[in-house]
């Protein structure tokens, strides 16, 4: 089965948190957003929106959505960059479409 990212260049510019701040703090959902981003540097548990890269990933996987959200891109790969990893282990970190390799991996462009 061929895997399909959802990487920078949508999670990026679709953006998710600060909305949760007008449900109930009880809720399981502004739970889990409170507790993530509790974790993250210079968050002190704020919600607050951040980029939407798992999100937009299961929307993809549970609705779809090509042409509708996103074009699918084939034969590209993702190459992950975070500040915290290794060195040795940094790229770009975009989503590159090279036609040159036989990726069996695709990758979401937003629509806009």
């Amino acid at each position: 089965m061929p895997i399909t990212f959802s990487g920078f260049e949508v999670g990026v510019q679709i953006k998710t948190g600060e909305v949760f701040n007008e449900i109930d703090t009880l809720s399981p959902l502004y739970l889990g957003y409170q507790h993530w981003s509790a974790r993250l540097p210079g968050y002190k548990g704020d919600v607050i929106d951040n980029a939407s890269y798992d999100q937009t990933a299961v929307l993809y996987a549970v609705m779809g959505g090509i042409d509708k959200y996103w074009s699918r891109v084939d034969g590209g790969y993702c190459e992950a960059i975070e500040p915290f990893l290794p060195e040795a282990y940094r790229g770009s970190g975009k989503n590159v479409d090279d036609h040159r390799i036989d990726y069996a991996k695709h990758f979401l462009e937003l629509n806009l």
